[in-house]
Order: C-alpha cells, then sequence, then structure tokens
C-alpha cells in the first residue's frame, strides 16, 4: 500500500504489517478500511454453506452445541442466537489496566481481515460493523488481564463483542431501544441509565470532535451512528476465537523493536565516537569471514554513521601502517563497541524472521470449527486447532529476548561512558568541565542506576511465556500457548528498553560534547552519520554544565526515540 494512501480493501489475503500499524496509529479517519466485493462473496457463500448443514441436522460444535468441555450439550434451534450472545457474556471475564488503543484497533482489523477469509460462516455485516467501529472511531475499552491464547484470545475480543453486539431476547432489545432514546451525543448517560448501559453493552472509547471520551459501549456505538447487530449461528464463536489480540500485540511489538533497532545502531554509533572506537573491527574483512546478512547490514549502517569521523581510529592508527610501534595506546576495543555487528545483527534477522511468520499469519483463518464450501463431505464444517496461538507466542519471547538484550547491551556503553578507568579520559559521570567539579556535582552518575535497574527488569521479564502451559475447560483445553501473557511482557521489555537507549543517547551526547571540548574541535569532525543526530540532540538538550532533574531530558529523548527520529537514516 502507498504510504499516502488513505483506503484499504481487505480481501482476507493481502493485509501487510505497514497497514496494520498505520490504521492502529493513525487517528480515526485518516485511513477508511472496506470489504473487497470478492471477499464479501466468499464469506456470503460460507455463510450460506453454514445454514445448509445446520438445516441438514447436522451438529456443530459451538454453533447448536455448548462450548470447550460443553462440547457434548446440545442447543435448541430456538436458542442458537442466545447462546452466541452468551458466549459473548461469559467470555468478557478480563481484568487489569485496559490495552493501549492501537492494540485494540489492530485486533478489530486483524479480526476483519480473518473473518474476510471466507471460511468462518459469518454474515458480511459482522466484519462491516468491526470497519465501521475502526472508520469512526469507536475503541472498546479491553482489559489486558486473563487470556492464555489457547482457543484464541476468548476473553479480550468477548470485551470488544459486548460492544458490539445485541442480545436477541425481546426484553432486552426493549430495555436497550429505552437507552438509546436517551442518548445525547456529546453528553454521557449518568446515574442508572448509564448502570443499565454498562451492563448490556461494556465500555468504549470514542474519537468524538478531536478527543478522546470513555462511555458506555451503547453510547459509543449510538454517537457513531452504528447499529449494534444481533449475532446469528457461529459468528459470536468466529468473532472470539482466533488469535487476534496476540497477532496484534506481536505486529506492534515488531514494530517497536524495529524502531529501537534503527535508533540503537545510531546511539551506538555516537558512544563509538565519544570513546574513539577503533574501526578496524567493522572492517568487510571480518565481517565476509562471518557471512551472516544482518551483522553485515549493521557493520554498514555503523560505518556510514561514523564516516569521516575524526574521532572513531580508522584501521591505519591500529595497524601500525607507519611505524607499528606507533599506535593510539590500546589495540581492541570492549566488547560493547569491537561487538556492535555481532550483537544487532541477530536481531535484524530475528526481526525478518518472525515478519515471515506474522505475515502469514494475519492473513490466516484462525477461527473454529471452519466453513469449507468446497469439502468433499457431507458436512463441511471442519473442528480444528487454528486458533492455538503458538506461533505468535515463539514469536513474542524471542522479540523479548532480542529486546532485553538490546537494553542490556547499551546500558554496558552507558557504564563505561560514565566511568572514569573506561572512559578513555572523559571526567568521571560526564561532569562538565566549566560548569563545575566532581564532588560537588554528580553529573550523570545515577542515570546509570535506571538504566541498570530497567536493563535487570527486562531480564526477569524475559522468562519465556511459551514454555509456562497450564490446563483449562475442564482438562479440553489441555496445553495453552500464553501468548497475551508473551505479548504484554514484551511491550514491557521493550518500554523500558527505549529509556536505556535514552539513557546511552544522553550520556553519549554529554561525553561527545566533552571530547570535542578537550580536542578543540567542533560538531564538523563528527560521523557523516552520527553529525545530525549530534545536533539534534543538542537542539533539544542544550549545554548541559549543571546538575539537573535528568528524568526530564530522559522522557523527551524516549519520545524522539518512539518517533525514529534518533536515526542516522532519518537525518
Amino acid at each position: 500500500m502507498d504510504p499516502d494512501h488513505t483506503e484499504i480493501c481487505l480481501d482476507g489475503h493481502h493485509l501487510r504489517l505497514e497497514d496494520i500499524i498505520r490504521i492502529a496509529k493513525t487517528p480515526p479517519g485518516g485511513i477508511q478500511v472496506s470489504l473487497s466485493s470478492e471477499a464479501r462473496q466468499r464469506v456470503q457463500r460460507s455463510r450460506e454453506t453454514l445454514d445448509r448443514v445446520l438445516q441438514q441436522g447436522f451438529r456443530i460444535y459451538g454453533v447448536n452445541t455448548g462450548f470447550g468441555a460443553l462440547a457434548n450439550r446440545a442447543i435448541p434451534p430456538d436458542q442458537i442466537r442466545r447462546v452466541q450472545r452468551n458466549l459473548i457474556l461469559s467470555h468478557a471475564t478480563q481484568v487489569g489496566t485496559p490495552y493501549p488503543r492501537e492494540v485494540v484497533r489492530a485486533a478489530m482489523l486483524i479480526r476483519a481481515n480473518s473473518l474476510a477469509f471466507g471460511v468462518s460462516g459469518v454474515r458480511p455485516v459482522l466484519i462491516e460493523t468491526l470497519l465501521a467501529m475502526l472508520n469512526k472511531g469507536v475503541v472498546p475499552v479491553v482489559p489486558c488481564q486473563g487470556s492464555v491464547g489457547a482457543s484464541g484470545d476468548l476473553s479480550p475480543m468477548a470485551h470488544i463483542g459486548w460492544v458490539m453486539t445485541q442480545d436477541p431476547r425481546p426484553e432486552v432489545q426493549k430495555q436497550e431501544a429505552w437507552l438509546v432514546q436517551r442518548v445525547t451525543p456529546g453528553r454521557p448517560l449518568e446515574g442508572a441509565a448509564r448502570e443499565q448501559a454498562l451492563q448490556i453493552s461494556g465500555e468504549a472509547e470514542i474519537f468524538w470532535q478531536g478527543q478522546w471520551r470513555r462511555v458506555t459501549g451503547l453510547e459509543a456505538m449510538a454517537w457513531a451512528g452504528i447499529p449494534r447487530i444481533v449475532l446469528e449461528a457461529k459468528e459470536g464463536l468466529a468473532l472470539i476465537n482466533g488469535t487476534t489480540v496476540s497477532t496484534a500485540l506481536t505486529v506492534l511489538a515488531w514494530d517497536h523493536l524495529q524502531t529501537l533497532l534503527d535508533s540503537a545502531e545510531t546511539i551506538a554509533a555516537l558512544s563509538f565516537e565519544a570513546l574513539e572506537g577503533l574501526l578496524a573491527a567493522l572492517d568487510d574483512l571480518p565481517m565476509r569471514a562471518r557471512p551472516h546478512p544482518g551483522q553485515w547490514e549493521s557493520a554498514q549502517h555503523l560505518k556510514a554513521a561514523l564516516q569521516k569521523s575524526h574521532l572513531a581510529h580508522p584501521p591505519s592508527e591500529t595497524q601500525g601502517t607507519s611505524d607499528p610501534r606507533e599506535t593510539i595506546g590500546w589495540i581492541q576495543d570492549p566488547y560493547t563497541l569491537r561487538c556492535i555487528p555481532q550483537v544487532h545483527g541477530p536481531i535484524r534477522e530475528v526481526l525478518a524472521f518472525t515478519r515471515d511468520i506474522l505475515e502469514r499469519e494475519i492473513n490466516a483463518a484462525t477461527d473454529n470449527p471452519l466453513v469449507f464450501p468446497e469439502a468433499p463431505y457431507p458436512n463441511p464444517v471442519i473442528s480444528t486447532g487454528n486458533f492455538h496461538a503458538q506461533y505468535l507466542a515463539l514469536v513474542l519471547d524471542l522479540l523479548a529476548m532480542a529486546g532485553s538484550t538490546l537494553s542490556t547491551f547499551s546500558e554496558r556503553r552507558t557504564y563505561r561512558l560514565l566511568t572514569e578507568y573506561l572512559n578513555r579520559g572523559l571526567p568521571p559521570f560526564l561532569v562538565d568541565p566549566e560548569g563545575g567539579q566532581p564532588g560537588l556535582q554528580s553529573g550523570l552518575m545515577v542515570v546509570q542506576y535506571t538504566a541498570a535497574a530497567l536493563a535487570s527488569e527486562n531480564k526477569a521479564l524475559a522468562h519465556p511465556a511459551s514454555v509456562d502451559s497450564i490446563p483449562t475447560s475442564a482438562g479440553q483445553e489441555d496445553h495453552v500457548s500464553m501468548a497475551p501473557v508473551a505479548g504484554r511482557k514484551t511491550l514491557q521489555i521493550l518500554q523500558n528498553t527505549e529509556a536505556v537507549l535514552a539513557i546511552e543517547a544522553l550520556c553519549a551526547y554529554q561525553a561527545l560534547r566533552i571530547r570535542l571540548q578537550q580536542q578543540s574541535l567542533d560538531v564538523t569532525a563528527l560521523g557523516k552519520g552520527t553529525r545530525p543526530v549530534f545536533q539534534r540532540l543538542q537542539e533539544v538538550l542544550g549545554p548541559l554544565r549543571e546538575d539537573q532533574p535528568w528524568s526530564l531530558w530522559i522522557q523527551k529523548l524516549q519520545e524522539l526515540i518512539r518517533q525514529g527520529m534518533l536515526t542516522s537514516e532519518h537525518s
């Protein structure tokens, strides 16, 4: 999709990671999403097949039976609509703080695309309701704890279904109609009316007149002019039974890690320069001797950023081309400088590997059962296990470990920059010689404590959630993926890593300022890629000559990293 494109047409097969990320993060109305005519036809054909099979009297899991361990309990035909609504209500069990809006918006888009694949047996209106909510800015409030990633992300998706669906019973519909008559757009319900609306529709945020408002689901849908729908056979199960939220978490974690890695490479180049690193370790000859593509790419990025630097030492200075005895005083760097390509490279390849898995998953049918109109069986409705989120759990654990590695690697460079006997002639804790003296001032001493705390927290959080299965549903669901738990941990690790990188950027900037002062150089002595990044930091941070509350600067640098503004490529 063209990055400037403002429309996406879902067909169940060609959604991209970039599409999801843009829609999740773009304010409602900026990108319109619709269902393709081809997908609509497939969806309708699958629905007609399901209706035919039901009329023939076949027993179908989750359609005319109970769910999970209650799969052997038959549901009378006149109760099929009600059991779908009951499924939504009984599974809305999440607790804790709500997921960020972008996670919920990504999940809604992924679910719509999965249903558009055309084997879920739903009506097109179910997909179109999800898309209308995306387009008009209705985001259900979904607490983030309570899903084990087994039969899909049942609980979090049920909170979305709670907002968008109606109870089929006439008495409840009458109550809802009474409430809707009392809804005035822009003025939330209060008192007993709000409590009743909350009971039947949950909560949602709506993008109203340029700002987010949190109201009941019934109000959000009414303000947006979107009818809440009554579910038909299987539609409640199709809505909630899939890897949807786990996939949304993975897509957003993948995107965050990509941004962090690009920033980490440039920030590491700043530290490399500040510590007068040896460029020989980045030479093409050793990179070709270990031909991993990620390692090669990282080395090329570093060399491009450090090109024409007067501070980083070229191979001629360390290899002694004029006189082998005349070197700069050290013959190799510590690992956190010398091995940047060897540590960042694998993370690059993790991102490439996991991208392939994600692009298959976002264009897959992941609910159960699935309806195949072309199947050569009397009953073309097949119970399967595509909802199991093990793919996502393993990917998330891998992304978590990669993010934790970035943080520990960065923190060690920060420690080296601040430590007098390791930083090659810089003052202790980078106290500016023009602004004071060590002792009177602590300089950047304690920012390393923060980096160390976050890096250590990441080590604990990086324990893989995917190895910790626990049975549910009376043993029917006897192995679960824990992907949603892995997702929450991974997002926290990446948020921590963002702060750790911001701290390294702060220290590298101060170290470069002092190094340039020491050698009577100006910014033109910096590398081709590091120079514009240093100048951007200079605009934000200023001279830093005295002690100050460093937390404020760390937060500003985190925002720059989040926006991708601390990369040499961006500059």
